[in-house]
């Protein structure tokens, strides 16, 4: 098995297939100290981080990378990396406990 290289990861992802240099720009950008941080302000908030679904850009639409984490009765829920923050994850998840307590889905 080769080692984990940019260029391996991109082989082995069909990124190079697909040609979308915007996803594989986004997942690099993603480093290891924004994960961190993602990880923290989650576990602060009471929500169990899931990870990152990148977003991506075409000439037509843009999608915006998120950050998804778990409520406590294990719903996942996503917020945009631009509207991320401590406040945003415990207002996410309180909009999430008060659609379980209507009975309804978010």
């Amino acid at each position: 098995m080769e080692p984990t290289t940019r260029s391996s990861f991109v082989r082995r992802s069909g990124l190079a297939d697909r040609r979308n240099l915007a996803t594989l720009v986004a997942i690099v950008a993603i480093d290891a100290t924004k994960e961190k941080y993602f990880q923290d302000v989650c576990f602060e908030a009471g929500a169990r981080y899931r990870g990152i679904q990148v977003g991506i850009e075409t000439p037509t639409k843009k999608v915006e990378t998120v950050v998804l984490f778990d409520d406590p009765r294990r719903s996942t829920l996503g917020l945009p990396v631009s509207k991320f923050s401590l406040d945003a994850v415990k207002t996410r998840l309180q909009e999430s406990e008060a659609k379980w307590k209507q009975g309804g889905a978010l």
